[in-house]
């Protein structure tokens, strides 16, 4: 038996998803290895390692760009209410795995140093966007979903500013019980998208996520 399991996986658009292994996410200009601008938001997004060197093949993901507090520029298309994003979609995906059917509470994601997780990321102001649990108010199918409790940006920083996660997202997130929905997979959705506040590359940077089961 496998036990609990919590493992990340990225977004490379029409619903493939790419283990990142510990991998990290790391956030260019308009290419890999270019810089963004200080005050920007980054208009490409790849696998790389912890420093930014690209040790996984320049794998890009699918870039989620913050264009206001309520909408997001997907793949530098026109930008789009936040809501309207489709499910199993973005730039990251975290699955909860266990080995029964089990619902899940006080799920939390957070952006940190890398160090503490009650300290912020240092340099880098960070945007998450939850597009699970029927956030998108469409299914990739196109049935109609119940929007989502987060339909817009969040800032997270440490303590400081922590996203909720819903409760119980369920397989591919549809979340069909609601918070009462047990499964043996939960999967939260999410754009992510950066910004740093000064020059230089931002190491001191890290997404850290917790939840209960039961």
């Amino acid at each position: 038996m496998a036990g609990a399991t919590i493992n990340f996986y990225g977004g490379e658009g029409g619903g493939t998803w790419t283990d990142l292994n510990s991998s990290g996410v790391g956030f260019f200009g308009a290419s890999f290895g270019t810089s963004v601008q200080v005050g920007e938001y980054q208009d490409s997004t790849f696998i790389c390692d912890g420093d930014g060197g690209a040790d996984n093949g320049e794998t890009a993901l699918t870039n989620c760009k913050y264009a206001s507090a309520s909408t997001v520029s997907i793949n530098a298309d026109t930008a789009v209410a936040a809501s309207a994003v489709a499910i199993n979609s973005g730039t990251l995906n975290v699955r909860f795995g266990f080995d029964s059917a089990v619902k899940t509470q006080n799920c939390e994601l957070r952006i940190f140093d890398r160090t503490t997780i009650t300290n912020g990321a240092e340099g880098v102001t960070t945007q998450v966007l939850q597009i699970c649990n029927g956030g998108s108010g469409v299914s990739t199918s196109g049935t109609s979903l119940a929007p989502a409790s987060h339909p817009g940006w969040i800032a997270p920083s440490g303590s400081g500013t922590v996203v909720s996660l819903l409760s119980s997202a369920g397989s591919g997130g549809l979340s069909p019980s609601g918070s009462s929905t047990e499964d043996t997979r939960h999967d939260w959705y999410f754009g992510i998208s950066a910004t740093p506040i000064s020059i230089g590359s931002k190491e001191n940077f890290g997404l850290y996520v917790q939840l209960e089961y039961l």
